[in-house]
């Protein structure tokens, strides 16, 4: 865990009441460790960009980006609701391709920065009752892909990691 490393960490939620609830649990469990935090959503460009402008006046340093936005239901593509592949690919792509972008510049400046990104096993069988949500998240992968690759030639490294179904 990084709070337990001692790392300041930054996080956003869509409330000030989720985040206060964080801060009081941090302050009694990590207490050597900072925690930045933004009321923000972040599937949306504002909110990463006003993440990123928080750490950039904060003057931290940013040397792991953690890309775990993610929203799950079931449904499939062609009997779901209307919405719903839209609110994925805005949870489980976008926020990832906003915020490395929003964070960019503090990462070039680290010396040693790495780059995350939260995939899903599902892409490996394509379940049918969840295809709207695995068809983002195979998106994911695949924008992963192309970050690293845009990204090879720099110090910035690049993890994406598949976890198993996990229940939330």
């Amino acid at each position: 865990c990084f709070a337990e490393q001692s790392w300041q960490v930054a996080t956003a939620a869509r409330t000030e009441q989720e985040l206060d609830a964080m801060q009081v649990h941090w302050e009694t469990h990590f207490p050597q460790s900072k925690l930045l935090t933004c009321a923000a959503d972040v599937s949306k460009v504002e909110g990463c960009q006003q993440l990123a402008r928080q750490l950039e006046e904060a003057q931290w340093a940013v040397d792991v980006v953690v890309n775990n936005v993610a929203a799950f239901a079931p449904g499939t593509l062609l009997e779901g609701p209307d919405d719903q592949l839209m609110q994925f690919l805005q949870a489980n792509l976008l926020s990832a391709h906003y915020f490395t972008r929003a964070c960019l510049p503090l990462l070039r400046q680290s010396r040693q920065a790495h780059l995350f990104t939260i995939g899903s096993v599902s892409v490996m069988d394509w379940p049918v009752y969840m295809a709207a949500y695995t068809l983002s998240k195979d998106v994911l992968h695949a924008w992963h892909k192309g970050v690293r690759l845009e990204l090879m030639d720099t110090k910035i490294t690049t993890t994406l990691i598949v976890p198993g179904a996990t229940y939330t």
